[in-house]
C-alpha cells in the first residue's frame, strides 16, 4: 500500500511540474494583437520545456522515484514521455506562425529564432541517435 501511495504522489508531482508553467503564463500579460494560436503555441512550448526538464529527474535514478514503479518502468516511461515532449516542441514550432517556413533562410532570422532552429534540430538529432543502453 505504501508503494501505491508513493506512486500516486510522484505522478501528481510529475503532472504538477508539467502544468506549473501554464499557471505562470496565465499570470503574465498577453501582448495586444496576440491571438489564440500564438498563446496556445506558447503554452505548448512551456509544457514541452517542462517535460524535457523533468526527463533529467527520471533518469537520475533517484531511489524514491524508482521505488514505487521499478527502475525499468521509469526508464521506459522516460523514453515514451520524450516522444510526447518532442511532439509538444514540434507543435509549438509549427504554430509559431508563418515564420516557421522562413527557418530555411536562417541568415534573415533574428538571433533568438536562429538559436530556436538550432535547438529544435539538436533535439531531433538527440531523439534519433541510439542510446548506449539501447544497443
Amino acid at each position: 500500500m505504501r508503494a501505491t501511495a508513493q506512486g500516486i504522489v510522484w505522478v501528481g508531482v510529475f503532472l504538477g511540474v508539467c502544468v506549473a508553467p501554464l499557471a505562470f503564463a496565465l499570470m503574465g500579460v498577453s501582448r495586444p494583437g496576440q491571438g489564440f494560436w500564438t498563446d496556445f503555441s506558447v503554452a505548448l512550448g512551456f509544457v514541452g520545456l517542462a517535460l524535457m526538464g523533468i526527463e533529467f529527474a527520471l533518469v537520475a535514478r533517484v531511489r524514491a522515484v524508482a521505488e514505487p514503479f521499478g527502475t525499468d518502468a521509469v526508464i521506459q516511461f522516460h523514453r515514451e514521455i520524450g516522444y510526447v515532449g518532442l511532439a509538444f516542441v514540434l507543435t509549438h514550432t509549427a504554430l509559431s506562425g508563418p515564420g516557421v517556413f522562413a527557418a530555411f533562410a536562417v541568415t534573415e532570422l533574428p538571433w533568438r529564432a536562429r538559436f530556436a532552429v538550432l535547438a529544435v534540430l539538436a533535439l531531433l538529432v538527440l531523439m534519433v541517435t541510439p542510446c548506449g543502453g539501447d544497443a
